[in-house]
């Protein structure tokens, strides 16, 4: 991606690592810091994507998606270490040459340069508010409609910022360089807080890795060299479906706060006073706060009120595995069960993902109460998840399911997945991440809350043999 110089320099700060804190621009950017050889410590544009790519400046971030997001919010409860203000928007001027996949066309990702910018606005309250619709019940006019706009932003010279090159090269710019209801906070759904003087890439929410990432790799062309358009991170903007996608996640979103619990807004003043710069319809360059764009219909719409049957389906188990963690734990046969199950000892990793791989984890705690489970969730953390940024990847993590034969996504087995959709970065070829799930609510479904251990299997389903795992523990968290 192209990256901006910083405004200033960052001090330690909390950042938000979701792909989603700006509902009316999906592509919006997260923030990379880096340690120079004189201990200052600065910040560049990184990645919208799901997981965390190439960032911006000064002295916070955003892992919208993408997550993503790859957007992800800051921590609800103030780091008395966190001396940082909110970081600020890039200087356009320092825009400079992008990371591109080796066999990508040359591609200019950098905006038009502006000296003027504008403070956004909010629309006026008594405006009427538009209604975004499901895309499975638009009318013929509604698709010609947004055919023709499609049209005339084409139809712009390149050199407009309102143009679709431009309003493609957002994302490319920004962002080049996680659902199945387990993210029952909003670090869990959108992301780990990132600090300045923190290694790159602190780890995506749920809706980052689906369905966020999916969707991007499912609808990339595979004929492509690198999966263009929506399959890599600097062309995903040239479809126009790149747009209808990031408006359903953030959608999800809004369904996502209904849902009760602890599923709020990070409240964090350095997530919520991030800035971030884009060109309105009359091509003035604007400058965007984080905090305006978290009530969407004080940006003027609401989104087509639709039955939503898959929010009240709820994953039935398979309960291939009964209690044998347990079993074998109480009679000391942790050796033995790994040879019977066919499981690798938790002590070989890190290890190579080169074919379906389950371990037995123990778990700290079990047996806890509706309070105490109500207070803290149990987390799977998948550790040390190292790759190349460049390459498709995607695993999923099934707990007490069969090895030879893992079930799918409709069952309780299944605790999520990890998607990288590729993509160039400024700190390097190489990522390193981890994978952070809810499996509360899963152990009551398998009947397992009183097990001391539990079996974790991982299946490479993109990227076999290319991605290395450092290990797998249980934890608890409040946030």
């Amino acid at each position: 991606m192209d990256s901006f110089s910083p405004s200033t320099n960052a001090t330690l700060s909390t950042i938000s690592t979701s792909s989603l804190f700006c509902r009316s621009f999906p592509n919006t950017a997260q923030l990379s810091i880096t340690k120079k050889p004189n201990h200052r410590y600065v910040a560049r544009v990184i990645s919208c994507k799901a997981t965390n790519d190439d960032h911006q400046n000064s002295t916070t971030r955003r892992d919208v998606l993408i997550g993503l997001g790859g957007f992800y919010g800051a921590t609800t409860i103030g780091d008395p270490f966190a001396f940082a203000k909110p970081i600020s928007a890039p200087y356009l001027t320092k825009c400079g040459k992008a990371d591109l996949p080796a066999s990508a066309k040359p591609t200019n990702c950098c905006p038009p340069p502006s000296t003027k910018i504008l403070d956004f606005k909010l629309p006026s309250p008594n405006s009427p508010l538009r209604i975004r619709p499901a895309a499975h019940l638009v009318d013929d006019a509604y698709i010609a409609k947004y055919s023709k706009a499609i049209e005339l932003m084409k139809a712009l010279p390149d050199d407009d910022p309102r143009s679709f090159k431009q309003q493609a090269n957002v994302h490319c710019a920004y962002c080049d360089g996680k659902w199945f209801l387990n993210g029952k906070t909003a670090k869990l759904f959108l992301g780990s807080s990132y600090r300045a003087g923190d290694e790159p890439d602190p780890g995506a929410g749920s809706i980052e890795n689906i369905p966020h990432g999916p969707v991007h790799i499912w609808t990339g062309d595979n004929t492509q060299p690198n999966l263009e358009d929506m399959g890599n991170f600097y062309s995903a903007g040239r479809d126009p479906i790149f747009f209808a996608h990031h408006s359903n996640v953030d959608r999800m979103w809004t369904i996502w706060k209904t849902l009760g619990g602890k599923r709020t807004e990070f409240t964090d003043p350095d997530w919520l006073d991030a800035t971030f710069l884009f060109y309105d319809e009359n091509a003035n360059l604007v400058r965007v706060k984080v905090r305006d764009c978290i009530d969407y219909k004080k940006l003027g719409y609401v989104y087509q009120e639709v039955d939503i049957p898959w929010l009240k389906s709820k994953p039935t188990p398979r309960r291939l595995i009964k209690k044998v963690a347990k079993v074998f734990h109480h009679h000391g046969q942790v050796a033995q069960a790994a040879e019977t199950q066919n499981l690798t000892p938790i002590n070989s990793f890190p290890l190579v993902l080169d074919k379906v791989i389950s371990t037995m984890v123990r778990r700290p705690k079990k047996s806890r109460s509706k309070k105490e489970k109500e207070e803290e969730e149990e987390i799977l953390v998948i550790n040390g998840i190292e790759f190349e940024r460049d390459a498709v990847v995607k695993f999923d993590v099934y707990v007490n399911d069969e090895h030879d034969s893992p079930s799918g996504p409709d069952k309780s087995e299944f605790a999520g997945s990890f998607v990288n959709v590729p993509h160039v970065h400024k700190h390097g070829k190489k990522m390193k991440t981890y994978l952070r799930l809810g499996i509360t609510d899963l152990l009551e479904d398998l009947g397992a809350e009183d097990d001391d251990s539990v079996v974790v299997t991982l299946v490479p389903r993109n990227g076999k043999g290319h991605v290395r795992i450092g290990g797998i523990k249980i934890e608890f968290a409040q946030d």
